[in-house]
């Protein structure tokens, strides 16, 4: 198991930078230290979403809206309230070498 024990934001090339120190073992960080940590990056992450920004959380993939509308013809035609059907998160685990992490050792078992 592994402690976060720091965050860290930063934005490279429109892009929001979400860097953390792992720890194993126990953390020197308060419940009230981590909840607060997470706060600001709720706050960070929805503002920099709504900006149309990609969050990559640091060894664990990346983050963005996508919008699922219908196609007009023409762009003039294109009206957000009537040709936008949904605005989605989007989440695209790490990949390294071809493999995600995030993956290996799950298993699956057929419900009984």
């Amino acid at each position: 198991m592994h402690i976060f024990a720091a965050v860290g934001l930063q934005i490279r090339r429109n892009v929001l930078l979400v860097r953390t120190s792992r720890r194993a073992g126990n953390c020197t960080l308060k419940r009230s230290d981590v909840l607060a940590v997470l706060s600001e990056l709720e706050d960070a992450l929805c503002n920099y979403l709504k900006d149309g920004k990609i969050v990559r959380l640091n060894h664990l993939g990346r983050l963005k809206l996508e919008i699922e509308g219908k196609p007009v013809s023409r762009p003039e035609e294109f009206d957000p309230q009537k040709h936008i059907r949904a605005v989605r998160l989007h989440f695209i685990p790490e990949s390294r070498n071809g493999r995600q992490p995030l993956y290996e050792g799950i298993k699956f078992k057929k419900k009984a």
